[in-house]
């Protein structure tokens, strides 16, 4: 439902009662201005109405999930579905009231939803959590404390390859940053391993979607030189090189190049000698092959690779 633009009607409605104007400043408000302000309050009812009963419904039907796994009916899908998409356009149009999950109770309600089997479900769900969770420090802050990014990790095996694949690590990541405790559950629980695991999916979005969050945990120094060589940084280079931007797009590459220079300037002690002049020679063969190609498109591939170099 389209709501009211409430700064534009607030203005209008000042222009007919403000007490601060001369009165021939003002203009009565006329029966169709009456209609008209009537109907947007209305508007603004129904909508809260409309936002409650989906709380309501999202907390009745999750609750059937509180034993794991449920098989739904149709009519309890389609109202679910119904139900969280209006949930999620109203925190897209008022990002602030996402705040009020937790004291709905829809934190819970999110965490028992990843149980489902059900595919739409599960993409509603994903979606939500990427939309209500990002920059959100109090969500998750809190979030941190419950099953829910515990939850959504077990999810990995069940939708590798999938197309809900990237919808999930979205959901991953806007449940971990800018939350230091949800960071460290997510490396407790060896989520980097399974960004890692991404990398080599046959999904372009999947594999963007973990380079990025992965350039997270990096640039910030979030990983520890021991959990970074559990997660072979040589390997991890030799999977993103080349970065053929002809067939995974600028942006990818961007991404990709960014990880490789991450691993090097910042943990190249942990790579052998043979595996540092390896990545030289990977990286030398690169910029080659991409300065050749003459396209100012590339220039920022370029750039970063050789950063990369600096180490």
């Amino acid at each position: 439902m389209s709501l009211p633009h409430w700064k534009g009607l607030l203005k209008w409605s000042l222009s007919k009662t403000d007490p601060d104007k001369k009165e021939e400043e003002t203009r009565p408000m006329s029966e169709e201005d009456k209609k008209f302000l009537e109907g947007a309050m209305a508007s603004l009812q129904n909508h809260e109405k409309e936002i409650a009963n989906s709380v309501s419904e999202i907390n009745r039907i999750s609750k059937l999930f509180s034993n794991g796994a449920h098989d739904l009916t149709e009519e309890e899908i389609k109202i679910l579905l119904g139900s969280l998409e209006m949930l999620q356009e109203h925190f897209e149009d008022h990002p602030s009231n996402s705040s009020s999950l937790i004291r709905l109770g829809l934190l819970d309600s999110f965490t028992l939803l990843l149980h489902s089997d059900d595919d739409e479900v599960l993409s509603a769900t994903l979606s939500i959590i990427s939309c209500a969770f990002s920059n959100n420090e109090s969500i998750l802050e809190e979030a941190s404390k419950t099953k829910l990014l515990p939850n959504l990790i077990k999810l990995k095996d069940r939708l590798k390859d999938s197309d809900l694949e990237p919808k999930l690590i979205s959901a991953l990541s806007s449940s971990v940053r800018n939350c230091r405790r949800a960071e460290v559950v997510f490396i407790t629980l060896d989520g980097l391993t399974y960004l890692k695991e991404c990398l080599g999916r046959s999904n372009l979005k999947t594999r963007e979607r973990a380079v990025l969050l992965l350039n997270h945990f990096l640039s910030l120094d979030r990983v520890g030189k021991l959990i970074v060589a559990k997660l072979d940084p040589y390997r991890i280079v030799k999977m993103l090189l080349p970065v053929d931007p002809v067939n995974n797009g600028i942006q990818f590459c961007e991404l990709s190049s960014t990880l490789v220079s991450l691993l090097l300037q910042k943990h190249s002690d942990i790579f052998t000698r043979e595996e540092v002049e390896d990545s030289v020679r990977r990286l030398d063969e690169e910029l080659a092959s991409l300065t050749s190609l003459g396209n100012s498109d590339y220039n920022n591939i370029v750039e970063i690779l050789s950063r990369a170099k600096q180490f």
